[in-house]
């Protein structure tokens, strides 16, 4: 259900070798934390909808039109006029695939051969909206964050201890992390 963390308690439990209930509260507390940053830093939601709801879109070009991620798309009305999937519009990504990995909601519409939408105009959506399932590697990125910001608890102003090269500091976003969340992100900064 959107709002629900992307990792159980008992994975995080599991990967902080933790057996008793003792901090389960501070441990969902790291995983809602890790979950919300996972949000941000992609610009998306991983759960999906208990039901559709409406949610409308300005159109900015009359070919297609990006949407919030959606399991199902079930209307799609454009001004005023209900469009039929396969002769007004289609889904993409076609076949929930991405770059060959498959599981990708809708998250565009794009107008068919004879169809355009109208420049400038609305086009609103009755969908479930979110994703079927949590992907693996979301999954794992939130379990990193999840179990840094577990830790912080016991490293005052982001330091653990030290070692033969000075402090260790901990709680910067890792690069695994990063790479991990990158194919998700969804409008990546593009540099030249």
């Amino acid at each position: 259900m959107i709002g629900d963390p992307y990792a159980t308690l008992a994975d995080l439990k599991s990967r902080l070798a933790i057996g008793d209930t003792v901090d389960d509260v501070e441990l969902t507390d790291a995983l809602a934390t890790a979950s919300r940053e996972v949000e941000a830093r992609t610009g998306r939601q991983f759960n999906a909808a208990a039901a559709a709801s409406m949610r409308t879109y300005r159109v900015a070009t009359p070919w297609w039109v990006d949407i919030d991620d959606a399991v199902t798309v079930d209307a799609v009305t454009v001004d005023g006029r209900t469009w039929v999937v396969g002769v007004d519009y289609n889904l993409a990504p076609l076949n929930g695939v991405v770059d060959g990995v498959p599981g990708w909601p809708v998250s565009r519409l794009t107008a068919t051969g004879a169809r355009c939408m109208p420049g400038g105009g609305t086009v609103a959506v009755t969908a479930v909206w979110g994703w079927t399932a949590v992907p693996a590697p979301v999954r794992e990125a939130t379990l990193v964050v999840a179990q840094e910001v577990a830790n912080l608890k016991d490293a005052p102003f982001g330091i653990k201890g030290g070692d033969e090269f000075g402090a260790v500091r901990i709680g910067k976003v890792s690069p695994r992390v990063v790479a991990m969340l990158a194919p998700y992100v969804r409008y990546p900064v593009l540099v030249a």
